[in-house]
């Protein structure tokens, strides 16, 4: 995952790669129906029983659902393989469905990709600035 990188760059603190990755997650969800990776495999997230674009009160819960399964111990990652519409224990939560999405090209997949992984890089190395200077000026 993406803020993953977060994690090695902050390794003394769990909140801030968690809130980061759930902000991660929250808006490209809320405004977009994906994630970068999602969409660079061709997937989208949609509402289960409308079928329609996800809203941000269903993306907030589907981010905060992703809790479940890491604290199943993957399980809920897991049932997505054995599930007969792929849903793991977050969507079935948040009544969210992954599905492949027809509408967007090859290249403009690649290209959104390519333009998240360098705003994260961006703001891994600000955040790494302001981290580091914070503690030079609380510690000299």
């Amino acid at each position: 995952m993406v803020w993953s990188i977060f994690l090695v760059i902050f390794p003394n603190t769990f909140i801030r790669p968690t809130l980061i990755g759930l902000f991660y997650f929250l808006v490209f969800l809320s405004i977009f129906s994906t994630t970068p990776g999602k969409a660079l495999l061709g997937l989208k997230v949609i509402a289960a029983k409308k079928i329609d674009k996800m809203k941000v009160w269903r993306a907030i819960g589907r981010t905060l659902s992703y809790g479940v399964s890491f604290l199943t111990g993957g399980l809920g990652f897991l049932f997505i393989a054995f599930d007969k519409k792929k849903q793991g224990f977050h969507d079935k939560l948040a009544g969210t469905l992954v599905i492949r999405d027809t509408t967007k090209n090859l290249s403009a997949r690649i290209l959104l990709s390519i333009i998240v992984v360098i705003i994260t890089f961006i703001l891994a190395i600000a955040l790494y600035r302001y981290s580091f200077n914070s503690y030079l000026i609380k510690h000299y």
